[in-house]
């Protein structure tokens, strides 16, 4: 479900600068001339603007309130491509599913907001195909291996492949020690692999592992072994399992969320090239987008750094923005110059800057010192300094007609806060059964539950809620000791019987407090009533403003978790065939858990 929201929030970011008199984003509603398809099948025709695709590539941080900590709980890439067929959707206008506010103007400017009830009237999304071909992006800081469309989505993989395993919990971590990440780290062997530095910022995909702690998407933070077949990665968790688990599957996976210490996905500087080699008499032609910009890293205001951390559910207005005066200058002050490089010192200029953002001066006695917007980039910082390059700076004191003002916004084309939340509490659920068949054991405080298949190796710490059953001692919810794939052993005593018509139980996770607290809950799985998804866009704006009637969303749900996330980016546009937006920038992204 999570996943088809992403590909509903790529569509709804979809916006341009330029079009007709409407969205230029979606399939013209009234088809277009048919031109010639694929050049691998020259024979076959097809309509034109049959589909649309939004291609987003992120470098994405998870927000700590401190704008000097560059990772923060992590950072890394998120590439999420979407190929949908026509929807009809027209900005301004309410008329989908779920949708109860739309502003948006011709080219996607403004916010639209669904709220949909699970039970009455879930998201219905256009069709998916299965994929449009290979995606390969060129120019990014960190490889991205080619994406295909597999298991529903598309996927970035590095090596993969099915074999033999060991994975373990380590304790403490030998990659990332001295940290409260410690005792948050596992590991997996697989002989014959070849890891190697690059794979560290991606996650490994495990499946196939008897203990079910041990199966899901981690983030890997390092690797160990000559040769390296080892990787480390984040899994609270984690079970240890031994050698010799054959049929272990993994996938080593680019572009898949954020990574606790994890490397730099994008840089400012870094131009980004799509490429799409579809197959014959595809709807989407063979293209190359032109070089786009990769929009710049930022840091949030204060107002915002709070805010995105702590979503109002009441309606009210919400405005985001990024930084453009993390500081300016009010007291002496002095240039220091070594080399190429300038230190500015002066009380409290460095203690609210990220490295990355940028200074400029004006008004300085000695010309070389000045710096036009966006002026120079930081390279170090401290409390009271900060330091950048300036091969034409000399050292010098402040005057009175010296500025120098601090800015964390960059340039950026779109600016856009895409806000998910639903009513579901942070589990996860695993299995359940019903009816004549499974029974209750009694033992010395515990009470076994048996039903053959329906279980697996490795619930302990998980919890199974019962009811129905005939005593009424044996109902309730009680954390799982240990499991089989037959049996589950709960803490406490019950009452031996078999189970009647009337007797269900559910097994279910807690993961609140799983991988630093990246995660939102799935709807599908979470007992969640109502989702809601909130998206609005800018251009050539440094705020966001999620309006009144697009906030009103929240209320509605009344949910417990919330993801928002707040993007800077550039755009490519590439209309062959059917219309495609290319967005790639930096995000930031907070998650507001209501009590």
């Amino acid at each position: 479900m999570l996943k088809r929201l992403a590909a509903l929030s790529s569509i709804l970011l979809s916006f341009a600068a330029c079009g007709d008199d409407s969205n230029p984003f979606r399939p013209d509603a009234n088809g277009g001339d048919d031109v010639d398809a694929n050049p691998d099948d020259p024979d076959a025709e097809i309509a034109t603007t049959t589909h649309s695709a939004t291609i987003s590539i992120l470098d994405v941080r998870v927000d700590t309130g401190d704008p000097t900590v560059s990772a923060g709980l992590g950072s890394g890439g998120q590439v999420v491509a979407s190929f949908l067929a026509a929807d009809g959707d027209v900005p301004g206008v309410v008329d989908a599913v779920g949708q109860i506010f739309d502003d948006r103007n011709a080219t996607g400017v403004g916010c639209a907001a669904f709220v949909w009830d699970l039970t009455t009237a879930p998201p219905q999304l256009p069709p998916s195909d299965e994929g449009h071909g290979t995606l390969t992006i060129t120019g990014s800081t960190q490889t991205i291996p080619a994406c295909n469309f597999l298991g529903g989505d598309y996927l970035c993989l590095g090596v993969n492949g099915v074999g033999t395993a060991t994975t373990s919990a380590i304790t403490p971590n030998p990659v990332v020690t001295g940290t409260a990440l410690d005792q948050n780290f596992s590991s997996i062997t697989i002989p014959g692999a070849t890891f190697s530095a690059a794979d560290v910022g991606r996650y490994v995909k495990v499946s196939g592992a008897t203990a079910y702690r041990n199966n899901g998407a981690f983030p890997i933070i390092g690797f160990t072994g000559t040769p390296a077949e080892t990787l480390i990665f984040v899994n609270p968790p984690a079970s240890a399992q031994g050698p010799d688990l054959s049929g272990v599957s993994y996938q080593i996976v680019s572009g898949a969320g954020p990574v606790a210490t994890g490397p730099e996905f994008l840089a400012d500087s870094d131009s980004i090239t799509v490429t799409l080699d579809a197959p014959a008499a595809d709807p989407f032609l063979d293209f190359t987008t032109a070089a786009t910009a990769v929009g710049d890293n930022f840091s949030l205001t204060p107002a915002a750094q709070t805010l995105i951390r702590s979503i109002p559910i009441d309606g009210s207005e919400i405005v985001l923005g990024c930084n453009p005066n993390v500081f300016t200058h009010a007291a002496a002050a002095t240039f220091t110059k070594a080399g190429s490089n300038v230190t500015i010192t002066e009380t409290g200029i460095g203690a609210n800057t990220r490295v990355g953002a940028e200074v400029t001066i004006a008004g300085a006695t000695t010309a070389g010192n000045n710096g036009p917007a966006p002026g120079f980039t930081i390279t170090a910082r401290d409390a009271n300094s900060i330091t950048y390059v300036n091969a034409n700076g000399a050292t010098e004191s402040f005057d009175g007609a010296t500025t120098a003002v601090v800015s964390d916004c960059g340039i950026s084309v779109l600016t856009a806060v895409n806000i998910d939340f639903s009513d579901a509490t942070l589990t996860k659920f695993i299995s359940s059964g019903s009816g004549v068949g499974p029974t209750f054991t009694d033992g010395a405080g515990t009470c076994t539950v048996t039903h053959p298949t329906m279980f697996q190796a490795g619930l302990a710490g998980a919890f199974a809620t019962v009811s129905g059953a005939t005593s009424a001692g044996n109902n309730g919810t009680r954390q799982i000791a240990n499991s089989s794939a037959d049996t589950i052993t709960l803490a406490g005593d019950c009452t031996s019987e078999a189970f009647l018509a009337a007797t269900a139980y559910e097994v279910f996770d807690d993961i609140s407090g799983v991988s630093t607290g990246f995660l939102m809950p799935d709807p599908a799985t979470s007992h969640a009533t109502k989702i809601g998804h909130i998206q609005c866009a800018a251009l050539a704006s440094q705020t966001v403003t999620v309006s009144a009637g697009a906030s009103a969303a929240l209320d509605m749900v009344n949910p417990a978790r919330i993801r928002s996330v707040f993007v800077r980016g550039g755009l490519a546009q590439e209309q062959a065939t059917n219309p495609t937006n290319v967005i790639v920038g930096h995000a930031v992204v907070g998650f507001t858990t209501i009590d």
